[in-house]
């Protein structure tokens, strides 16, 4: 088979060619501290770094929805610890007054105080984290407790996702820590109720208050041991999916991040393969053009 001049231009430039994609995707590497950019550099390696990515994002929503939900459930249990304090006030007032040694004058300035701890009560029942009322369940854009310790907000369910498909329940239930929804003791009833045997100078209506109050403390108790459980639920997940997070970010980046020492060594390797690439060119062209001569 004769070898043409054209042939030898042919298998020239192929050459060259190759060499110099060669250095220019060695040098690409070198740059940018990247073996996978695009999809066509390595398609399944690609894929997997999709996935990866994929993960990440999901992990890291993930754990910016617990770690908000765990704030509100830590500001709902502080609200609810100085609730706490407010009704051990009222408690020790009626214990003290439901003793017949006090006076009307003694028992008219507790039941200004059981007044203002009942207000006290309804402002902490009011907090609110980031524009959403704490307390008001799914009706949470305007104070769920009124003046007189009516509640307007809703009793729904809300959960919150703290693994790929799982998720926990963080529903607040006022309703029944305060309002004694399901048979227990409603707080604000019992307030007024004592306010008034106060104001009226009666020990012994007084004294019919102790236990209404003492079961709405072991309430409120039970809801802040509820909400203490889920933050728990909540400050592990927010840790897992951390830590899945920085999992998925290592391995995408161990799929397209590229070797320091190997991407230098390759690119010097591929320009030395171009200079020769093109300096045997050079030199069959130079040897076809004297062979004419």
């Amino acid at each position: 088979m004769r070898i043409t001049d054209r042939m030898i231009y042919d298998g020239a430039q192929r050459s060259t060619l190759q060499a110099r994609a060669r250095a220019d995707r060695a040098a690409l590497v070198a740059g940018t501290g990247l073996q996978v950019v695009h999809p066509g550099d390595a398609p399944t390696a690609m894929g997997a770094v999709v996935a990866g990515r994929a993960a990440q994002a999901r992990f890291e929503s993930i754990r910016g929805s617990v770690e908000s939900t765990r704030a509100q459930l830590e500001q709902a249990d502080a609200a609810l610890g100085s609730v706490a304090t407010m009704v051990r006030r009222a408690e020790q007032l009626a214990v003290q007054l439901a003793n017949g040694t006090w006076g009307a004058t003694e028992r008219a300035a507790a039941a200004a105080e059981v007044d203002s701890l009942a207000r006290g009560i309804t402002a902490a029942l009011n907090a609110e984290h980031a524009g959403r009322f704490l307390f008001g369940g799914t009706a949470d854009t305007q104070p769920p407790w009124a003046a007189d310790g009516t509640w307007h907000g809703t009793a729904g369910s809300r959960q919150v996702e703290v693994a790929p498909g799982v998720f926990e329940d963080v529903t607040l239930r006022p309703d029944v820590a305060i309002g004694g929804a399901g048979g227990g003791s409603d707080l604000f009833a019992s307030l007024r109720a004592l306010a008034a045997a106060l104001a009226a100078d009666d020990p012994a209506a007084v004294a019919q208050q102790i236990d209404v109050l003492g079961a709405a403390q072991d309430q409120i108790a039970a809801e802040r041991a509820r909400i203490g459980g889920s933050a728990g639920v909540l400050e592990a997940a927010a840790a897992a999916s951390l830590e899945a997070r920085d999992a998925a970010q290592a391995e995408v980046a161990r799929l397209t991040e590229a070797d320091v020492v190997a991407a230098a060594s390759e690119l010097a390797l591929s320009q030395r393969a171009l200079e020769a690439a093109l300096a045997a060119a050079s030199e069959s062209f130079r040897l076809t053009l004297l062979d004419r001569l």
